[in-house]
């Protein structure tokens, strides 16, 4: 009886610390690679580059992988976690428009490119199995937009304020992102998440003096694996 009561409580001493060391597996430094799809969408308030005949308010949707790095550190009580995390990604999504105006045999067409986005901010997760959290998040976020206005190929022959005919304009958002994240090893974790973007409103001016509201929002989907530093 002794016997079986010593490996009992030898075998709940291993099983304690063996879930204490699962529970601390997502907390401490952290660094990881991503790569996911994204979609943004940009509402123009009015007709811009050369869109006559296009109708006011209407979406240009350019769409393409996104890559980067992310890193951060985390805090674990029990089955909840508390991190900051930043991320730097390039974006190659892209979109172009192309229109006959007024009937004339000039082929006006317009590029639209998604640059570089930086994400920062808190996260909150809960650890409701063993080695797997799911978690949510708000960042900070900071992104580059681009486009290009070309006439039958080439720039066009005048332009109207700005830097015309390529706009390159830098915009702040709010991010909000949800996610689930297993420990696949004691230092490696795989993730897949969700990041929805609002960007700020932005006006722009086209090479024949237009000018309009932009408003892109972004959606993206990544997949990560994350290094824990123990």
């Amino acid at each position: 009886m002794k016997k079986f009561t010593y490996a009992l409580l030898a075998t709940s001493i291993l099983l304690t610390s063996a879930l204490k060391a699962e529970a601390s597996s997502f907390a401490g430094p952290f660094f990881g690679l991503q790569l996911g799809d994204t979609k943004t969408t940009e509402k123009v308030s009015d007709n811009l580059f050369f869109q006559s005949d296009l109708p006011a308010d209407y979406n240009i949707d350019p769409k393409g992988l996104t890559g980067g790095v992310l890193g951060g550190y985390r805090w674990q009580f029990n089955k909840y976690i508390v991190g900051l995390e930043a991320s730097g990604t390039i974006t190659n999504s892209r979109s172009h428009v192309q229109d006959y105006v007024d009937g004339s045999a000039n082929e006006y067409d317009t590029q639209f490119k998604r640059g570089d986005t930086l994400l920062i901010g808190p996260k909150f997760g809960y650890l409701f199995m063993d080695k797997m959290m799911a978690s949510v998040g708000v960042d900070y976020a900071l992104g580059q937009f681009r486009s290009r206005e070309q006439v039958n190929g080439a720039d066009p022959a005048t332009c109207g304020s700005g830097d015309c005919p390529n706009h390159n304009f830098l915009m702040q958002g709010v991010g909000f992102n949800a996610g689930l994240e297993f420990a696949a090893t004691d230092t490696i974790n795989l993730r897949l998440d969700y990041e929805h973007t609002a960007w700020q409103s932005s006006t722009v001016t086209d090479s024949s003096g237009d000018t309009a509201k932009i408003s892109p929002t972004d959606n993206s989907v990544r997949a990560a694996v994350i290094y824990a530093f123990k």
